[in-house]
């Protein structure tokens, strides 16, 4: 539920950000973070955790554990994802990159219909509403 709500928040501070200008820098922006997530959560970690990899690449002297525990790389993923937050709710201005949109409920619908209308999306829907079941 945290991961999703902050999917959708990140996407929408995205595209406020890169909407009007340049619109492909979000998607390289969020395929770079998303990579590099994966990357750093599965390979580094699982490199450090094995006895094995470190005593072959990093340590002089062999141990019977890895560098990084499960309880050390979550508490430093915690803090890590905590002081980015902070840098980027302090440090961060927006009011260059704002495009103020459309707040009316009216024009929320009216877009809604729009984008359900087109044939494709139609498609798309019904393929993953029955994929999904």
């Amino acid at each position: 539920l945290i991961s999703a709500t902050q999917d959708v928040a990140l996407d929408g501070w995205a595209l406020t950000m890169f909407a009007k200008d340049k619109p492909h820098h979000s998607s390289t922006c969020q395929l770079l973070g998303g990579s590099m997530g994966t990357v750093f959560s599965t390979t580094v970690f699982l490199a450090l955790n094995s006895p094995d990899f470190c005593n072959s690449y990093i340590r002089r002297i062999p141990q019977h554990q890895g560098i990084l525990s499960l309880s050390a790389f979550t508490t430093v993923c915690g803090l890590f994802s905590l002081i980015m937050s902070l840098i980027t709710a302090f440090l961060t201005t927006e009011s260059a990159f704002y495009n103020k949109p459309s707040t009316s409920i009216d024009h929320a619908y009216k877009t809604i219909k729009l984008i359900t209308s087109i044939p494709h999306v139609q498609s798309m829907a019904m393929v993953l509403m029955l994929t999904h079941v």
